[in-house]
């Protein structure tokens, strides 16, 4: 059996591919690379001249080794948030909420960044990844559940602050939850959820998931999102 380190893991990284990424307001450029550690693989192509806007169509390319992938994806409106709030579960443990408006002329596809300030973590997904929100002239509360990061990293486990002997889902009153509100369209929203019952799945030997994993990949197997933020919240019992 074969034996690799960090360096030669690494060495194996795919970063040379050609990514070109377009507009549907005509504008185009070849991505930068860029090393970032916070990743894995640590290395991420950005854009340092196009920007995303509402409404807009953005098509990415990725040339290597002869082959060629590509997809496109929508920026939607952002979400409007009219209220959050701490809301208590015991004296010193709840969750966090958020108060979601509806739109009147089409439902809206919520996808939230969260990160807590007590738990060593970057920002990730809520639980559920994505929820749909019914069109409609009201507002709806949104409740996070506390989830751990998933990291994929050579880097050594870190210490959580939350032990498995806390109770389930729930946040410290102290915490300073910091919760990034977002849209995103309907194509990105199937392939979020597909992924998210897939990992529900692995994680629930009694849940099976029988439709599998889909992405908005022409070619290829992954997803390519625009999403559209809202102002970031920070939500606490404090």
């Amino acid at each position: 059996m074969a034996e690799y380190d960090s360096a030669s893991i690494r060495g194996s990284f795919v970063n040379n591919a050609k990514v070109t990424l377009s507009s549907s307001s005509g504008e185009k450029e070849v991505l930068t690379l860029f090393r970032n550690d916070s990743f894995f693989p640590p290395f991420i192509y950005r854009s340092v001249s196009i920007s995303g806007e509402i409404g807009r169509e953005y098509l990415i390319e990725v040339e290597l080794a002869g082959k060629k992938l590509r997809a496109v994806t929508t920026i939607p409106e952002a979400p409007e948030i009219s209220d959050y709030q701490f809301k208590l579960e015991s004296d010193t443990t709840g969750f966090p909420e958020i108060m979601i408006n509806q739109r009147r002329d089409k439902a809206q596809y919520f996808f939230a960044m969260v990160r807590s300030s007590l738990e060593n973590e970057n920002l990730h997904p809520t639980l559920e990844g994505v929820i749909r929100v019914q069109a409609g002239s009201d507002a709806v509360w949104y409740t996070i559940q506390r989830v751990r990061e998933r990291r994929m990293s050579y880097e050594g486990e870190h210490q959580p602050y939350y032990k498995s002997d806390f109770p389930k889902r729930q946040y410290h009153i102290d915490d300073e939850v910091l919760v990034i509100p977002g849209a995103v369209d309907s194509i990105s929203y199937r392939v979020i959820l597909s992924l998210f019952k897939d990992l529900s799945a692995r994680d629930n030997p009694f849940n099976f998931n029988n439709t599998g994993i889909e992405s908005n990949i022409e070619g290829g197997l992954g997803r390519w999102t625009g999403i559209a933020r809202a102002r970031p919240i920070v939500v606490s019992g404090k």
